[in-house]
């Protein structure tokens, strides 16, 4: 598996098509050109061959999903936007280096911790973030979905 540094727009384009299988594509493409652009963001993707496997999307600033209620102590932390690993290929710790190589990057750009959001039914996602030293800090309705909406941070 090989770890790319720096994404560019089209793998990272491929990545969010093949893993998260979105409905509006032109939505995907105009976000993906933003975190290729560096405003604020970095995007990295791991491929296994010509295989995009995973990928995962930081950015500077804490832009939580709407109707987030307000949490303190989130001064000086990035985000996590993003995270996704192919089904076939979970289990083999790219979720973990993925997560990994964002808080390297929040880190190297002189963040304090990070913070993330996820929904109370992906048991992946659960698994990865509470063995990542991530605690949660709020949980509220995730619109009218039947599930929870939980907010975790992690500070170094």
């Amino acid at each position: 598996m090989k770890l790319t540094t720096e994404a560019n727009a089209n793998l990272l384009f491929e990545a969010r098509v093949a893993i998260d299988c979105p409905a509006d594509l032109e939505k995907v493409r105009k976000e993906v050109k933003k975190y290729a652009a560096g405003e604020n963001r970095a995007a990295y993707v791991v491929c296994e061959g010509d295989t995009v496997v995973g990928y995962v999307e930081c950015k500077l600033d804490d832009d939580l999903p709407a109707g987030t209620p307000a949490i303190k102590g989130l001064e000086n932390i990035g985000y996590v936007a993003r995270i996704g690993v192919r089904k076939e290929y979970r289990g083999r710790g790219i979720g973990k280096q993925l997560l990994n190589q964002a808080e390297h990057w929040l880190q190297s750009e002189g963040k304090s911790g990070a913070c993330l959001g996820y929904h109370s039914k992906n048991t992946p996602a659960i698994i990865l973030y509470s063995h990542s030293g991530y605690q949660d800090v709020a949980v509220f309705k995730d619109g009218d979905k039947d599930r929870m909406r939980i907010i975790a941070v992690k500070k170094w």
